[in-house]
């Protein structure tokens, strides 16, 4: 993972722990993480996790290089079974919360990036699920949401080589 995709994530989890007071419904921290492990033991309460979700790298002229780059954000939350089964109230509030984030970062310019209007509902394998059922099985609901952004860069060279 390079640097320009760090700054972009720990860009991006700031600017939703810096929202506004009542952009979401939930209240929660976000938090980036390199290699973000999905277990009930890290779901008691509410979490947003940012992570890479991959990118692009492209040459779009002898002096500027091109970045587009993919910033999962998931929200994660147990959800317990009770007598009528699991609590299907909590995971429509995840998914509330999950298109509120959605709709608060698209089009938002973080870091040095530009965000271009992509997002991508789900886990990335499986583009039309809004959430991980492999997950219930431990009674953690994962939503997650693929933003998409762009950036360049110059390119530095030196006369000679």
């Amino acid at each position: 993972m390079n640097a320009n995709i760090v700054a972009l994530c720990q860009g991006v989890a700031s600017e939703l722990n810096n929202a506004p007071l009542g952009v979401f419904s939930e209240s929660f921290s976000a938090a980036f993480e390199y290699a973000p492990v999905y277990s009930s033991m890290d779901a008691k309460t509410l979490r947003v996790v940012v992570t890479d979700a991959g990118g692009e790298l492209e040459l779009m002229s002898r002096a500027r290089l091109g970045f587009t780059d993919g910033v999962r954000v998931v929200v994660l939350w147990r959800v317990d079974a009770g007598s009528t089964g699991l609590d299907v109230d909590k995971m429509g509030r995840a998914l509330l919360l999950l298109e509120q984030i959605t709709k608060f970062l698209v089009g938002r310019k973080v870091a040095d990036y530009a965000q271009t209007g992509a997002a991508r509902r789900g886990d990335g394998e499986k583009e039309k699920q809004h959430y991980m059922p492999g997950n219930l099985e431990e009674r953690v609901f994962a939503a997650a949401v693929v933003l998409t952004y762009q950036t360049t860069e110059s390119i530095r060279t030196t006369e000679g080589s």
